[in-house]
């Protein structure tokens, strides 16, 4: 296993670089906390293998939200370090219980095989509950946790000193650019948050997918018109009663996006889904029942 060396952000302030960052909080009795966990057991490894190379051992971790690359390393550590994991309480429940999370992208039935995958479902892991976003408390170390749900149902960026783990609230400009329709259950909210983290009184911010960075304004201005393209792309293919299924279709055509596999293409459709909801809440669109089926429209 090679080895990935933790990254400085401020003093005993650190992180681990990958498809998914971890934050590493140094805790007063030479410990580490963790903002979030990895995706997978050997992505949890390469955590565990960084933090004691900085002799550093795990005494925690706070999950911002339950999509599986950042739970997904929970059970590994929790097993060989003996922690506890901290979580939102609305994601809680998909971390305990990940069949949740396909369920819920496959119209609430039992998922087929195909969407029972380590991208849509984690190792089951136990957490404790985070009730609600403020100021809270963990292993010596206050945090303040921000609530930035959109991406998520409920998603918690964490603050600590001057830097900022935004999460999946705002994201890289290089991974707004691979992917262009960037996956949201509430558009609007997402909107929101992104202002929320622009306002937010820190020095360094460090998304979950990307690099850090000092420009507050640049990546969520980024992020916001990112979110714009796609919102525009959805209302394009609403040409003509159309359904879901043929906004999607015309929606990755514009993007060039090639779905090939059941996973991206039920990711891809929640996220369409998401901005179809919230044009009809700007009654720009709305739905309706054709002929038994439904198909969504512009409002004239």
């Amino acid at each position: 296993m090679s080895q990935i060396d933790l990254i400085e952000l401020a003093p005993k302030i650190f992180y681990l670089p990958g498809a998914v960052n971890v934050g590493v909080l140094e805790t007063p009795d030479g410990g580490a906390l963790l903002i979030d966990s990895g995706s997978d057991k050997d992505h949890a490894k390469k955590i565990l293998k960084a933090c004691r190379a900085k002799n550093l051992e795990p005494r925690a971790i706070v999950n911002t939200h339950s999509h599986a690359d950042h739970y997904g390393g929970n059970a590994f550590l929790q097993e060989t370090c003996a922690i506890p994991a901290y979580a939102p309480i609305f994601e809680e429940a998909i971390i305990k219980y990940p069949i949740l999370e396909p369920m819920y992208l496959y119209n609430g039935v039992r998922p087929p095989k195909t969407l029972q995958n380590k991208w849509l479902m984690g190792t089951p892991s136990g957490t404790k509950i985070l009730n609600e976003p403020g100021f809270k408390t963990i292993c010596d170390l206050e945090l303040e946790l921000i609530d930035v749900g959109g991406h998520a149902a409920q998603m918690f960026a964490v603050k600590y000193g001057n830097v900022l783990f935004a999460t999946d609230a705002v994201f890289g400009l290089p991974t707004l650019e691979k992917h262009p329709l960037q996956f949201a259950v509430d558009i609007a909210r997402q909107r929101e948050s992104i202002e929320v983290i622009r306002e937010v009184e820190a020095q360094m911010l460090l998304p979950g997918h990307g690099e850090p960075t000092t420009d507050f304004s640049e990546i969520c201005n980024a992020n916001l018109s990112a979110i714009e393209r796609a919102n525009r792309a959805v209302f394009a293919a609403c040409q003509n009663p159309s359904t879901l299924a043929q906004i999607l279709a015309r929606v990755c055509s514009t993007f060039q996006i090639s779905m090939i596999s059941v996973s991206s293409y039920v990711l891809n459709q929640t996220a369409v889904l998401a901005h179809l909801v919230e044009l009809e809440e700007r009654d720009l669109v709305r739905q309706e029942i054709l002929e038994n089926v439904l198909v969504w429209k512009i409002l004239s």
